[in-house]
């Protein structure tokens, strides 16, 4: 198959796609203000209309670009999502959505000791007919935690024969996440990644002891190249 070469105006609206991702992880992170988003794209978009105005192209056919533009950005599928709030709403979804094996990798559980999390975030996994095995890598200092407030919970779920009891490995990477098949073939996977430190979690004293909590998820696609990355790390500990 030959590869196609972009056009210029092509370069440009993948440049302004770039840019505006950045521009909107950039306010997650709270480095630019909300207001100065839409006025980020605008600015972009108006140097796209610019430079096809530069290669002899009249005002309205300019105009029209514009607004093409404008189009094409408003259909673009992105690869990776940025979930900053309704996170329990988010894991549910996730869960629910699983087709094949179900994959906590290095994720905090302390947040797990709460009855009411464990039934958003795990149980409809164990419970889904489509779930087929769940698994756990996490990291020894866990262990303790895991046998004494997650594990139990587990055992009382329809379904608690497909949970694998955890692999317990040191873990050199410092990001978490949960990993879904979506479909039957389990070729396709999609994640909910974190990583482990300020901004984007966050550990809070709760009933004596320390919480993590995340506060920003990448919601990672399975065309992303970075879904393919994450699956290799799978590998590199998978048991």
């Amino acid at each position: 198959m030959r590869l196609r070469i972009l056009k210029s105006g092509e370069w440009d609206l993948l440049a302004v796609v770039a840019a505006s991702v950045i521009g909107i992880i950039a306010h997650v992170l709270g480095l630019i203000p909300e207001e100065y988003i839409i006025s980020l794209i605008l600015l972009l978009l108006a140097l796209h209309a610019l430079h096809e105005i530069g290669h002899d192209m009249k005002f309205d056919q300019a105009k029209e670009a514009l607004f093409s533009v404008e189009r094409r950005l408003s259909t673009i599928e992105p690869e990776v999502k940025v979930i900053t709030k309704d996170h329990f709403k988010h894991g549910e979804d996730l869960a629910r959505r699983n087709r094949g094996t179900f994959v906590w990798f290095n994720t905090p559980m302390t947040v797990m000791r709460y009855q009411q999390v464990f039934d958003l975030m795990l149980r409809p996994a164990i419970e889904c007919e489509d779930t087929k095995r769940v698994e756990f890598i996490l990291r020894p200092e866990q262990k303790e935690f895991f046998d004494r407030h997650v594990w139990p919970k587990i055992q009382a779920c329809p379904g608690k024969e497909k949970v694998a009891y955890p692999t317990f490995v040191p873990i050199k990477e410092n990001f978490a996440f949960k990993m879904i098949d979506t479909s039957e073939d389990e070729e396709a996977k999609e994640f909910h990644l974190t990583f482990l430190e300020p901004p984007f979690t966050i550990t809070r004293e709760e009933e004596g002891s320390r919480v993590a909590h995340p506060k920003v998820i990448f919601h990672i696609l399975p065309k992303s190249e970075l879904s393919k990355h994450l699956k290799e790390v799978y590998l590199k500990y998978a048991p």
